[in-house]
């Protein structure tokens, strides 16, 4: 379905950076790549070469004749799920166009999912356009809204020369465009991300004929704090390795960012804290469930940049905090006290 693009207002959490470096990640490289083995190759050897793991285990599900299951995912922060340009019977979709059970019981308890490849939309929906219903996997996990466009099937046989990166979102220090092995890449996904996802690549130039269709999409689900990155393109096709291993690094430390919300961390009925209303537009009033609570807190609200954008070393439980300056966005909120302290995300709109 073409048309004018729909601008949202973005809406996500991150966690708060400390002042102290966040380290490597422990992830699962899934190989679901049945066409041409040296692409997988390819990526895995560029995401080894970034130096940002501390583990990356490979699964071969083509060998498997499998995905990975729920227990084995669940050791690892990060699941990286690479299908290349395979659209048929992928074991992202269990091999059979279905919702991967293991995979979503992952995504529920938190863990965090990075997939790419040019064709795992069409593997499991056919042909664009389609729109997403709420429960969709790909709305609910992705956060896709809808599968708009594929480059060469959509663009009079062209495919999409450039892709053009969106500045200012959390995918941060990756190349301004990326261009391919190829004069065009055909049957990369163009997209439109539900209201809280962050675009973070586009289709391009602007003269071309699907431009400004969102190709690399970044997502945070607010429910299960679980988060993921698609690329909607094979990162195999781009031209220079350098490139590749910057763009590959950028979205790494994205969710290294993530760590200390991810699997282990993730359930909300850990946090003590209770913010109300949240989502907010006007005022907010915090509140603690330790019956040890102190009088008095030291409040600080950090934005997506681990930016402290408010703060109030003595904020007593339960009185008014006006938000009425702050951005539409996610924020995370975090309160000391002498005897305990807290975070939980805050959402302003």
């Amino acid at each position: 379905m073409k048309g004018k693009f729909t601008m949202f207002i973005v809406i996500m959490f991150i966690a708060f950076r400390s002042a102290h470096a966040v380290g490597p990640i422990r992830a699962m490289f899934v190989h679901d790549n049945s066409v041409f083995f040296p692409n997988t190759e390819t990526v895995f050897n560029s995401l080894q070469a970034t130096n940002e793991f501390d583990e990356l285990k490979f699964f071969n599900a083509i060998d498997s004749l499998r995905g990975p299951t729920y227990a084995e995912m669940s050791d690892y922060r990060l699941v990286i799920w690479y299908t290349s340009s395979d659209g048929v019977g992928r074991y992202f979709w269990n091999g059979d166009d279905s919702d991967n059970q293991e995979l979503m019981l992952y995504l529920e308890s938190g863990g965090m999912l990075w997939v790419m490849g040019n064709d795992f939309l069409y593997d499991r929906y056919g042909a664009a356009p389609v729109i997403f219903s709420e429960g969709d996997f790909a709305s609910y996990f992705l956060g896709i809204a809808e599968y708009n466009v594929q480059s060469y099937g959509d663009d009079g046989g062209l495919g999409v020369p450039m892709m053009i990166y969106e500045e200012n979102f959390p995918v941060t220090n990756v190349p301004d465009t990326l261009v391919w092995i190829y004069e065009t890449l055909w049957w990369a996904d163009g997209c439109t991300g539900v209201n809280n996802a962050i675009p973070f690549y586009r289709m391009g130039p602007a003269d071309y004929a699907l431009a400004g269709y969102v190709s690399g999409l970044s997502y945070i689900d607010s429910k299960s704090y679980g988060a993921s990155v698609s690329l909607m393109f094979d990162p195999a096709f781009i031209l220079e390795e350098s490139d590749r291993q910057m763009l590959f690094s950028g979205i790494t430390r994205f969710f290294q960012n993530l760590v200390p919300y991810s699997v282990s961390y993730r359930k909300s009925s850990e946090s003590n804290l209770i913010v109300l209303p949240n989502p907010a537009s006007d005022v907010v009033r915090i509140n603690i469930k330790s019956q040890d609570a102190d009088e008095y807190y030291k409040l600080e609200i950090m934005d997506q940049s681990g930016k402290i954008v408010r703060k109030n070393n003595n904020y007593k439980i339960m009185s008014p905090l006006d938000v009425r300056s702050m951005l539409p966005g996610a924020y995370i909120l975090k309160l000391t006290g002498q005897k305990t302290a807290d975070s939980k995300v805050l959402i302003i709109r």
